[in-house]
């Protein structure tokens, strides 16, 4: 899951960038001449009907308006993404035994380390690529979704990597955080952390 949501955002933020670049309305400009979005402009900045075109030879779907078109280039990227960072963290923190009858019985994260799992890093570290293909899949399609996209469009895409980084380095804490709970890392003195003299939560 995380690799199709990955390579597919990429695919659709590279089509978009073609999309734009070969229907751009340019008068007789140069092949490095920058092409920027003013939002008071009356004139359009590239052709809907040539990338309805475009869209319609690949996809056989066509878009009514712009803002389906733009819709569709927004949510199937970001959706594509986020179920990456979803099947990462799910393979990450091995999920599967936490599947209860409805839904998640977390009640079963206590029981879920298996005997060979302990003092091993087999399991943690077997899903340790996936994450990096999710980081380097993230940045491929930042830098295709901004190349030909007004400032503004870059400041939103940035925005977006950097938190979805943050969501991902949290996730990766939590991670780490029940992998030293569950004896992974040896070596390190937990008997003065400031968290075993807490009064517990339950």
């Amino acid at each position: 899951m995380g690799v199709a949501g990955v390579l597919g955002a990429a695919l659709l933020c590279v089509i978009h960038g073609a999309t734009v670049e070969n229907t751009l309305f340019e008068d007789g400009d140069g092949a490095n001449t920058l092409c920027t979005f003013n939002p008071t402009q009356a004139e359009e900045t590239y052709s809907m009907v040539t990338a309805n075109r475009f869209w319609s030879q690949i996809f056989g779907v066509a878009f009514s308006n712009k803002r389906w078109l733009h819709f569709f280039m927004l949510f199937v990227p970001v959706t594509g993404l986020w179920m990456s960072a979803l099947g990462v963290v799910g393979l990450a923190l091995n999920l599967q035994p936490l599947k209860g009858p409805n839904c998640l019985d977390l009640s079963r994260l206590k029981k879920d380390i298996q005997p060979w799992q302990e003092r091993r890093s087999a399991k943690y570290m077997t899903h340790a690529p996936l994450g990096a293909l999710n980081s380097v899949g993230g940045i491929a399609t930042e830098i295709n979704t901004v190349n030909y996209v007004s400032p503004r469009s870059w400041l939103a895409a940035s925005h977006f990597v950097l938190g979805f980084f943050l969501f991902v380095g949290h996730l990766w804490h939590a991670g780490r955080a029940r992998a030293a709970a569950a004896g992974f890392e040896k070596g390190i003195d937990r008997d003065f952390e400031p968290v075993l003299s807490m009064t517990p939560l339950n």
